[in-house]
Order: structure tokens, then sequence, then C-alpha cells
């Protein structure tokens, strides 16, 4: 299935740095991850192709709504 996205995780400070590459997944990493992660960082995909074809409004609600819920 390839990569599901890319993300960098601090251990000592509990950061998480995501580029979102497929939105679902990574909500989905969001919610798995939280347990151990006291800040994120999500970035839109640049200058790739596959960036376009996000939309990214839907999906700025979307991860504002699962950063809330922890």
């Amino acid at each position: 299935m390839g990569n599901r996205g890319a993300v960098t995780i601090d251990a000592v400070m509990g950061t998480a740095s995501i580029e979102v590459i497929y939105p679902e997944a990574t909500l989905e990493l969001i919610k798995l991850t939280a347990p151990f992660v006291d800040h994120y960082k999500v970035g839109t995909l640049n200058y790739h192709p596959h960036g376009k074809t996000i939309d990214w409004h839907k999906f700025a609600k979307d991860v504002v709504a699962v950063l809330e819920e922890y």
C-alpha cells in the first residue's frame, strides 16, 4: 500500500510533525498516537501532484475535530 504519511516524532518534546498524504490515514494516526504526543504539527503535502487531490478545507475541519477530542 505504500507510505501512509510522513511523520517525525520527537520523543523528548512529545511533538509529532505530520505531512498529510492520505487524510483518513493521518486522522487515524493522530488517534492512535494521541496518548503519547503532546503537540502535533500538521502540514500540507507540498510540491507533489497528489496534494492537489486533497480537499484541504474538509481535512482542516476534520483534523481540528479529532485534535479537540484529545
